[in-house]
């Protein structure tokens, strides 16, 4: 075996330091706590007064301040309670700070400058493990997503996705006989295609049509993708909530290791994954409504696909789309996949919104809208479900036990299922955080995959589907096979010959092996 460099083995250590695990926040609890009492002493009467005079105002601060964060969508309306003392902390430290610096001496002047830092370290750690946005050390400074694809492969993906769309027609109605004119030159795609992961790619998505100002985003793709069947995979648009960046859902969210788990139980098989901005900025809030001078819609719907389509050479057939999205993305996914039905195959809405807002309906009406009711009920998707069926879709909803969506979601889930969607509810431990998003991500591939994936697909890579009638009983047969989990269940709608009553066994392959919990 090969000596490991130290330095390496010191760098891996630090990247992956678990900035959520009990040892690091409690140890950094204690240091706060630590800190924060010794900087009050010493004690005698008039320090002590000062301190319930700080302690009280510090207290009506903190109220003032959580209520106009919430209020701003700055923090979730169900903050966990275990953060809020530290916000407190963190105001009353800085507040003794100010107030007995005089009456103190250096050590306790020393003492409480010191405690207002490590008082606001904590409170963040605390946010931070609650919402799992930055679980390691790694993400925290900005360090390249897992398996980051190098120059060189990006050149080489994109020249062969190019290479192949230029076959033309041939790509679109036989996959393989096109793949044959577009052989390697060298060995590299053959040992990209035997990789034991996907690859994640920085994209910028060409504004086109819609001109919207989108921040780059990101590509997964799986080990199949380099293989002859690329444009027979599935693809699943994902968006973001706000405030956040695409790079979250490979953070937080843990989206490639969720695909890469998939495509290990499945022959490199898994979707192609789309990190779409639909904001525009870290606190932008579009909703992904079409309005004068963003055109968040259309950019969603037509230019990221057509980017997808021409650079990666994946189909437009949209069978094989999917969109999900968690929080306000969420809500997203669900409007635009009703929407654009035609568009559109697969939903999935994580902890979505129950409808579209900036904060108050007078806001929203009139900035979103223009004050235009019609216009805003053809992107409200509860008026969507109820104006008129939509047999082809299937949705998944999935939410925190304690996520204030709850109630909604599981309407709405309803609500999909008297539409005529193939429909699917999860409801996990845990609140409006990206610990739940990373459980409903790992359920929603496997969702999509049964929903979107056709029988060729589903092979392993270099395997080849001597049937290519397209037979219907057989590809339901695939699909309802793809999966062997007892732990949840597909509601179909009980028309149609192939929407039968009854339910189909819904979750993972029976290898489990991308449900693994959160590190």
């Amino acid at each position: 075996m090969g000596r490991v460099d130290p330095i390496e083995r010191y760098v891996k250590f630090c990247v992956s330091f678990s900035l959520v695990s009990s040892a690091f926040t409690w140890s950094v609890a204690a240091t706060a706590v630590t800190v924060l009492i010794a900087s009050l002493f010493p004690l005698n009467r008039h320090r002590i007064e000062l301190i319930a005079a700080v302690a009280v105002g510090s207290l009506v601060a903190t109220v003032v301040a959580l209520h106009f964060a919430t209020r701003a969508g700055w923090i979730a309306p169900a903050l966990p309670w275990n953060t809020q003392p530290w916000v407190w902390a963190a105001l009353f430290a800085l507040g003794w700070v100010g107030v007995g610096w005089r009456s103190g001496r250096r050590r306790s002047r020393v003492l409480a400058g010191a405690a207002v830092p490590v008082s606001i370290v904590m409170a963040l750690v605390l946010f931070n493990a609650y919402f799992y946005y930055l679980p390691t050390f790694g993400d925290l400074v900005g360090h390249a997503p897992t398996d980051r694809a190098s120059s060189a492969q990006v050149e080489t993906a994109t020249d062969w996705a190019q290479r192949f769309h230029r076959i033309g027609a041939a790509a679109t109605t036989d996959p393989d006989a096109a793949a044959g004119q577009v052989a390697p030159t060298t060995g590299q795609a053959a040992a990209l295609r035997a990789l034991p992961h996907g690859l994640v790619l920085p994209a910028v998505f060409p504004s086109t049509r819609s001109h919207f100002p989108a921040r780059p985003g990101w590509v997964y793709l799986p080990p199949a993708w380099w293989g002859p069947q690329r444009a027979r995979l599935p693809v699943l648009e994902l968006f973001g909530g706000t405030p956040s960046s695409p790079v979250e859902w490979l953070r937080g969210a843990d989206v490639q290791g969720s695909a890469d788990a998939f495509a290990a139980a499945h022959g490199g098989m898994a979707p192609v994954l789309a990190m779409v901005d639909d904001n525009g900025s870290f606190t932008g809030d579009t909703e992904c409504v079409d309005r004068p001078g963003s055109l968040a819609e259309t950019y969603a719907v037509t230019d990221v696909r057509n980017d997808l389509v021409r650079r990666f050479g994946v189909s437009a057939n949209a069978h094989l789309w999917g969109a999900a999205g968690l929080s306000e993305g969420g809500l997203c996914a669900l409007a635009l996949g009703l929407r654009h039905s035609n568009d559109y195959s697969a939903i999935g809405d994580f902890g979505g919104e129950p409808t579209q807002s900036l904060g108050g309906p007078a806001k929203t009406s009139t900035q979103l809208f223009g004050g235009n009711a019609a216009l805003q009920a053809s992107y409200d998707p509860n008026v969507l479900m109820r104006d008129r069926p939509h047999p082809g879709l299937a949705a998944m909803f999935v939410s925190g036990n304690q996520d204030p969506n709850l109630a909604t979601l599981q309407r709405q889930a309803g609500e999909a299922r008297a539409d005529g969607m193939r429909v699917a509810m999860r409801v996990v431990p845990g609140g409006h955080t990206y610990y739940v998003w990373r459980e409903a991500m790992r359920a929603f591939i496997s969702f999509a995959w049964q929903q979107l994936a056709s029988p060729v697909a589903s092979q392993p890579i270099g395997a080849r589907n001597t049937d290519t009638s397209g037979d219907s009983t057989a590809s339901q047969h695939h699909r309802s096979g793809l999966s062997a989990s007892s732990w949840w269940t597909v509601h179909r709608p009980s028309t149609g010959a192939a929407r039968s009553a009854g339910s189909v066994p819904l979750g993972t392959s029976s290898t489990g092996a991308h449900r693994r919990s959160p590190s």
